[in-house]
């Protein structure tokens, strides 16, 4: 009995903790919506009581034209950005977090009202939108501790 008494608290000692660190970084993988063709990253940053949203999205930007029937890509105005409540293709329709707009194919924001991890708990996208008609989302990302592939939307 003596035996128990003391290898019990090692055997406590020993245990793995089954509660998982919040994430610091995470990194959303934006997929195009509405035949946009628009694509990018969104890297999430925690560092104190500060959450920075770094926005990339490769140029070419802006809505695809034609001309003389050939397709040709317009210069792109900035883009508008936005953390929404909900899971894409079809999240909340009003905006719970601005962000930077995106220009020159990237913007980055801090935010203070908010932490990763209460993004990576919740259903949280980012959404961007067209500069012509801003109801309307170009491209979206789920906001979860992993997104390798992105959200298929097309």
């Amino acid at each position: 009995m003596k035996l128990f008494l003391v290898l019990a608290p090692i055997a406590f000692l020993g245990a793995p903790l089954s509660a998982a660190a919040p994430p610091s970084e995470v990194t959303v993988t934006l997929s195009p919506l509405a035949g946009s063709q628009q694509r990018g990253t969104a890297l999430l940053t925690q560092s104190g009581n500060t959450l920075a949203v770094t926005l990339k999205m490769p140029t070419p930007t802006g809505q695809k034209m034609s001309e003389n029937g050939q397709p040709m890509m317009m210069k792109s105005s900035p883009l508008p950005a936005h953390i929404h409540r909900g899971r894409c293709p079809n999240p909340q329709p009003k905006p719970l977090y601005p962000l930077k707009p995106i220009t020159s194919g990237s913007s980055t924001t801090t935010l203070t009202s908010t932490d990763l991890s209460k993004l990576t708990a919740g259903d949280y996208a980012i959404v961007v939108h067209s500069p012509a008609n801003p109801q309307k989302m170009i491209a979206c990302g789920d906001i979860k501790q992993a997104n390798p592939t992105g959200t298929t939307t097309q």
